[in-house]
């Protein structure tokens, strides 16, 4: 993801790891406030369990949120990186307020 996350014109290099509260993001970019989450469906429980820090991150920081599941990163990954520079277009026109230091 990180590799077609470079392809995104206009999209800087993402943070990686990111703590927020408790969580970690996959990816993000703080200074248009959108964050990917990257999904496996390996564990029992996996996706409830991604959807409530999905829930949880967007109310604590009010970013936008990108989802991919590694069949999409891997197998159709023109169509993902498309999705991502709209979602990334999306992030860059609505009001948003980087947090102070990023």
């Amino acid at each position: 993801m990180v590799q077609l996350a470079r392809t995104v014109p206009g999209l800087p290099p993402a943070a990686r790891q990111l703590p927020v509260g408790p969580y970690l993001l996959d990816l993000s970019w703080p200074d248009i406030g959108l964050f990917l989450e990257l999904d496996g469906q390996q564990h029992l429980g996996q996706p409830v369990y991604d959807a409530r820090r999905e829930t949880a991150i967007v109310a604590a920081t009010g970013w936008l949120c990108g989802r991919f599941t590694w069949t999409e990163v891997v197998r159709v990954p023109i169509t993902t990186a498309r999705t991502l520079r709209a979602i990334a277009n999306q992030a860059r026109r609505r009001p948003f307020r980087a947090p102070m230091g990023t």
